[in-house]
This record gives structure tokens, C-alpha cells and sequence, in this order.
């Protein structure tokens, strides 16, 4: 059976279609069982208390907006120190390295 799109939107909807899959078997009941706190740089969402000094990041393909990394350097370069190359080494003043 299709349901309406009309329906779809009500916002009844999804909480009783959850239900409704859950008391038949094809979902889950989940609980949340772990909780962290997040902390957001830039667009992105990460949990700073899982980063220590023997994390390794590796950011690829950030284009032209790099304000991620840099954040990510501002906050936990004077903790832990940091090692990184390509555009943001450049705007940060670290080492570059060209690839070659």
C-alpha cells in the first residue's frame, strides 16, 4: 500500500510508522546508550575528548576551505603538537611539502 504524500508530511506520520515497524519485527528498538559532547568547527561535528596526543587526522580533499583544519590546529596544536602539510602548512606556516 502507497501512502499519500499528504500524509507523508503530517507529523504523526513517522513516529507511528516507526511503531508500527518496530511491534512487527522489521526495526529495531534501540536505546541510546552512549552519550558524548560534541564540539563543531566549521561544518563539522567531532567529539573533542576522543582526540589525544597519539590521534592522527587525516583531512583530504577539503578544497579551497580549510577552516576545519585550522580550527582543529588552533585548538589542539599547543596541546599535543601537530605535523601537517599541502595548503593548510602553508597558511599556518608549518613545514609544505609538495608532493614530489
Amino acid at each position: 500500500m502507497r501512502t499519500s504524500g499528504w500524509m507523508k508530511r503530517q507529523p504523526w506520520f513517522w513516529p507511528v510508522k516507526l511503531f508500527f515497524k518496530r511491534i512487527s519485527g522489521k526495526e529495531l528498538w534501540l536505546k541510546q546508550q552512549v552519550t558524548f559532547e560534541t564540539v563543531k568547527a566549521s561544518e563539522w561535528t567531532f567529539i573533542a575528548e576522543k582526540l589525544d596526543a597519539d590521534s592522527v587526522i587525516y583531512s583530504l580533499g577539503v578544497g579551497d576551505n580549510i577552516e576545519f583544519d585550522l580550527d582543529l590546529i588552533d585548538r589542539f596544536a599547543r596541546l599535543y603538537g601537530s605535523h601537517h602539510h599541502g595548503q593548510t602548512a602553508a597558511r599556518t606556516g608549518g613545514p609544505v611539502e609538495d608532493g614530489r
